[in-house]
Parts: C-alpha cells; sequence; structure tokens
C-alpha cells in the first residue's frame, strides 16, 4: 500500500474529528452564545454546506492546479480555520472559521479518496478507500469522545486548537511526501455535466444522501438525546466508534469480495433498525451499548461502499475525481439537511421523534439501493 494513504488517513482523522466532534460540544456552545440547542446546531449545516462548496466548487477552480497541490494547500487552509474557531470570540466569527474548515475539507475528502483509489491496483481499490476512512472512523473511537469530554467544560476551544495542531503536522508530512497522484486531476466543470447522465451515479449520491443522512439525523443531536454529561457522552459515542471501525473494515473487504449490493443493502437495513430501537433503549445502558455498536458499524460501512461505488461507476469516463469529490458533497446534503429537518422537528414535535424520522429515510435509501 502508497504510504501516501496512510498519511491522508491521519488528515482524515482531524478532519471527522472537527466535523463530528463539534456534537458533543454543541450544548457547551448553545450556553456561551446563548442559542436555543437547534440554533448551535446550525454548526453542522453549516459545515455540510461548506464541505459541499469545497467539493463542487474544486472543480469550478481547479483545472490548472495539480491534485497534490490542492491537497496539501488544502489541509494547510483546514488547519488555519480550525486555530481561528478555536480563537472565535463570538459565535458569527466561530461560523466564519467552520465554513472556511469545510471548503478545505469538502475539496480534500473527495480528491483524497480518489487518489487513494487510483495510486493502487483495482484489486484493492476499496481497502485503499477504507484505509483513508479509518481516520474518521479512528476520529469516531478517539477524537469524538475527547471532543466531548473536553468539551463539557470550559476548554472546548482546545477542541479546536488540538485539531488544527494535528491538520498542521499533517500538512508538513504531506509536504514532503505527497506524489503527483498519478494520472489523477480535476475535471472541467463543463465535464461534470456528463456525470448527470450517467443514471447508476445519481441513484449512488441518492442513496447516499438519504442512507447517511438518516443516520445523521439522530447522532447530531446524540447527546440531547442521551441526556447524560460530557463523561456519560464520550463513552457511549465510543461503543459507536468501536463500530464505525469494525464496518469500515468489513465493508472494504466485502466489496472487494462479493461485490457493492449485499454489503450496501445490509447496512442500510442495519441503520434503519438500530436508529428505530434507539429510542426504546435509551435508558437501558447493555442494550443501548449494543444499539450503539450496530449503529457504527452500519452507518459507517457506507462512505466506503458509496465512494468507490461512484468511483468505479466514472472510471471509464475519466471523471473520478470529479465523481468522488460529488459524492463527499451528497454526504454533506444528507447531514447539512439532516441537521436541519433535526432542529425543525425537534422545535415541533419533539426531540424522540428524530430517530424514527431518519429510519425513515434510511429505509428509503434500501429500496433504492436495492433498484441498484
Amino acid at each position: 500500500m502508497h504510504p501516501c494513504v496512510y498519511i491522508l488517513a491521519v488528515t482524515t482523522f482531524a478532519m471527522a474529528t472537527t466535523e463530528f466532534g463539534i456534537v458533543g460540544i454543541i450544548p457547551r456552545i448553545a450556553l456561551e452564545f446563548s442559542l436555543s440547542l437547534p440554533e448551535a446546531g446550525r454548526v453542522v449545516s453549516v459545515y455540510a454546506l461548506a464541505m459541499i462548496g469545497g467539493a463542487v466548487g474544486i472543480n469550478l477552480i481547479g483545472q490548472r492546479l495539480r491534485v497534490r497541490t490542492i491537497l496539501v494547500y488544502g489541509i494547510l487552509l483546514f488547519a488555519v480555520a480550525n486555530l481561528l474557531s478555536a480563537l472565535a470570540p463570538s459565535y458569527p466569527l466561530l461560523i466564519a472559521g467552520r465554513v472556511l474548515s469545510g471548503l478545505a475539507q469538502g475539496a480534500v475528502y473527495g480528491l483524497g479518496t480518489a487518489a487513494a483509489a487510483v495510486m493502487v491496483e483495482r484489486a484493492r481499490a476499496t481497502q485503499a478507500v477504507s484505509i483513508v476512512f479509518i481516520g474518521p472512523t479512528a476520529a469516531m473511537v478517539l477524537g469524538v469522545p475527547l471532543a466531548a469530554l473536553v468539551g463539557d467544560g470550559e476548554n472546548w476551544r482546545l477542541v479546536f486548537a488540538a485539531i488544527g495542531g494535528v491538520a498542521a503536522l499533517a500538512f508538513l508530512a504531506l509536504h514532503r511526501i505527497m506524489p503527483d497522484a498519478g494520472d489523477l486531476e480535476v475535471a472541467p466543470a463543463r465535464h461534470l455535466v456528463a456525470l448527470l447522465g450517467n443514471r447508476r451515479l445519481i441513484a449512488v449520491y441518492a442513496v447516499t444522501i438519504l442512507g447517511f443522512g438518516g443516520s445523521s439525523m439522530a447522532f447530531t443531536y446524540f447527546p440531547a438525546l442521551l441526556r447524560q454529561d460530557g463523561v456519560g457522552t464520550g463513552s457511549f459515542m465510543t461503543v459507536f466508534g468501536f463500530g464505525t471501525v469494525a464496518g469500515n473494515l468489513i465493508a472494504g473487504r466485502l466489496s472487494d469480495r462479493i461485490g457493492f449490493a449485499i454489503p450496501t443493502l445490509a447496512a442500510l437495513a442495519g441503520v434503519a433498525g438500530c436508529l428505530l430501537a434507539l429510542t426504546r433503549v435509551i435508558d437501558l445502558p447493555v442494550l443501548l451499548t449494543i444499539t450503539l455498536f450496530l449503529w457504527g458499524l452500519c452507518a459507517f460501512s457506507l462512505p466506503a461502499l458509496l465512494q468507490t461505488e461512484a468511483v468505479m461507476a466514472a472510471k471509464a469516463s475519466g471523471l473520478s475525481a470529479a465523481a468522488s469529490s460529488l459524492n463527499t458533497a451528497a454526504f454533506n446534503v444528507g447531514i447539512g439537511a439532516a441537521a436541519f429537518l433535526s432542529g425543525v422537528l425537534i422545535e415541533t414535535s419533539g426531540i424522540d421523534i428524530v430517530p424514527i424520522a431518519g429510519a425513515l429515510l434510511a429505509g428509503l435509501a434500501f429500496v433504492l439501493a436495492a433498484t441498484l
């Protein structure tokens, strides 16, 4: 395996910690800036929208840049943005830091996974992508729970400062060892229109939005659902995180051996089932632990499966990088829409309805995936 794949995994660790770790400190941000819980939850929607902008926008402005340049300096921007968030004296400046961070992450995620897939032989492509996604799953085990623990007190800004420091180290390492990513290029914006005619790709994007969005609805407000302090939330998030690691590794190996369909359908069915069970087991620690592990396993099987399918569906047209970036955008359409919809549901119907609504979205994704 190319060593660059492992450096990209470290990078995605930092990025996933800032993307998902915010969940554990939303209550603290709401308290410090005198916001309601749904208002503070907008940091998730804003970040997701910024990631969409980064994933799609890089195809509008990046044709003259090497993929290596975009990846390396995108990570530098990410590091600076998180330091800005750490120092932000007001909510608007915190949002500004989140926007810059999301733009950088959107560009890096899509191109990074595409680079990993094309830098190795085809038989190991999904495995390479899954290694890059070990970063987010490791973040779910370590980074996100630690963010919940640290962010429960007055030192929530240290979360952003630490993430910025890790990203800066990743920048230095990649600047030193990152090679050109083979023949991978950023497609001109006009070429993106060709992807709209690929019905399989459009279906993959729809499954991504519905499936991961349904899971994100409950995850965004998980600390509020759990109704525990930072230590309790962090502990249960660690269990969820171990499930994400297992799901990521299993998905990569299964897909390389038996294809895309069966693992994807199983993951979507599992997400829907776990979300339906969540509110019933929230006060039963043993059953809650099992449910969270299985939820993490199923939910984070989806990124490697769907990202690889998007890359391979567009490979013949030479638009793998664009397809990967757009699928990264699709993940964040799901996350952003889920955070917004969850906020609306909380204000109108209460928080307990959120996991049920997420299960319905995952069920729709299952039906659509079955047609593939």
